[in-house]
């Protein structure tokens, strides 16, 4: 078991803590018990971005213990971590009070923020008393979880009457809807893990729209290999390729196609579908569509 007992920032933003195991997820207070083995968090640090810390158990060395953060950074501990977390003037958070000081910059981008969204929503999968609010209003629940309104600042402009990103970005999040009991549904067996790959992708797949749209609009369907050209050379379609778990030319390739083909409103609902799918985590098969597909359908996790 470990503790947070300070964040503190240049600036003064307050911290906070969220999550927990199973049902019990939600708020924690700074020095609260955190843990044990599976339990995840969201610390926030208000706009200035986020990190994901997961209980991973007992670490490599005798009486250490292990903490994942932002899905990919080991952090060790011993006996009762005391841990006390500092933001510097670049966004950086240096973890403190374990075998060693970790320093790891904090998510607050849209095309850096997929490991924030999953996490939010593998937490909210196994506390059915939140599928109320999810279910209502994502947004609000994600907010409240740690999820840094600052993220959707830069992508709030239209490119060139294109609708805005963000509001694709919110609509995905709206479709995917908890029911009791999904979880024991043969039907639905398949259906977290399609829609957590998705949740992973779909906001770099906002922050991918941005330059997609503005290519496309400006050179027009004949001029589709520049277009593809331009894009392998984009940040926002790298960073899409990276979580996608695909290569740069391939994920261009197919946010031409799927611009073109999909439309501007449907960009980011079908490039995540098209990913997950190109990666096996969603299923292709007309049985599996209906629980990974219909978006806008304010589908439920068993399809229905």
């Amino acid at each position: 078991m470990w503790h947070i007992e300070t964040i503190s920032t240049r600036t003064g933003e307050q911290g906070a803590i969220w999550g927990g195991s199973g049902n019990a997820v939600g708020p924690r207070p700074l020095g609260d018990r955190l843990g044990p083995q599976g339990a995840a968090y969201i610390v926030s640090a208000g706009d200035l971005g986020s990190l994901t810390i997961e209980d991973t158990g007992a670490g490599p060395n005798s009486r250490t213990w292990s903490l994942l953060v932002n899905g990919k950074h080991q952090y060790l501990y011993r006996d009762e971590g005391m841990l006390k977390i500092s933001i510097d003037a670049a966004n950086v958070a240096t973890i403190a009070g374990g075998t060693a000081p970790l320093s790891v910059p904090l998510l607050r981008e849209m095309d850096e923020i997929g490991p924030l969204t999953q996490q939010i929503m593998k937490l909210v999968s196994t506390a059915p008393s939140l599928y109320p609010a999810w279910n209502s209003d994502p947004m609000t629940l994600m907010f409240t979880a740690g999820f840094p309104k600052s993220s959707m600042i830069n992508l709030r402009e239209g490119i060139g009457g294109a609708p805005d990103c963000c509001t694709q970005f919110m609509a995905w999040l709206k479709s995917v809807q908890f029911t009791a009991g999904w979880e024991t549904d043969a039907e639905a067996s398949n259906w977290l893990g399609c829609a957590l790959c998705k949740g992973l992708i779909v906001g770099a797949a906002a922050a991918a729209f941005v330059v997609v749209a503005a290519a496309c609009i400006a050179a027009g369907p004949v001029s589709t290999p520049a277009i593809i050209a331009l894009l392998e050379t984009s940040s926002s379609i790298a960073a899409l390729a990276s979580a996608g778990g695909m290569t740069v030319e391939g994920v261009a390739n197919m946010a031409v196609g799927v611009f073109f083909a999909a439309g501007a409103t449907a960009f980011v609902m079908s490039i995540i579908d098209s990913i997950c799918a190109d990666t096996g985590a969603c299923s292709k098969s007309s049985e599996q569509a209906l629980l990974v597909t219909g978006i806008g359908s304010n589908m439920d996790a068993t399809g229905r």
